[in-house]
């Protein structure tokens, strides 16, 4: 039951955080308050430092990074032809938040550790058809 109730307190909690990077990305165009980087506890030298790196190939595939604290846009800036406009890849910020509610899940006992095995909390999902990546 707990396991239950975990899986649906994180989709809901993921359905969330989607919805307000959306509603993030649509109220961006439409005129979403700027804030000073330094003002919001930012160090304008450290966002320079790391656009620079970005830039010069440090960091591979980085084609944008906003960073948005409480509720004003902080630093935006965009490393593709594209800009603004373009589809991104999202991926990557999916793996990062299901790694948080796996923490969570370890911290509050819904899972025993880091090596549990995800599909014993949803047996009722079972079986799965192996998804194949296009790639391969």
């Amino acid at each position: 039951m707990a396991r239950r109730a975990f899986a649906i307190t994180a989709n809901v909690t993921l359905a969330v955080v989607l919805l307000q990077v959306f509603a993030l990305a649509q109220e961006t165009r439409d005129g979403l308050s700027t804030a000073d980087p330094a003002q919001e506890g930012f160090s304008v030298e450290r966002l320079g430092e790391m656009e620079k790196a970005i830039q010069n190939g440090d960091f591979k595939q980085i084609t944008g990074v906003l960073i948005a604290r409480h509720g004003s846009i902080v630093y935006e800036h965009y490393f593709d032809k594209d800009g603004v406009e373009a589809l991104r890849n999202t991926r990557s910020a999916a793996k990062t938040l299901t790694g948080t509610f796996v923490g969570l899940a370890i911290d509050r006992h819904f899972l025993p550790g880091a090596q549990a095995r995800v599909m014993d909390c949803f047996r009722d999902k079972e079986p799965l058809q192996q998804f194949r990546s296009p790639k391969k």
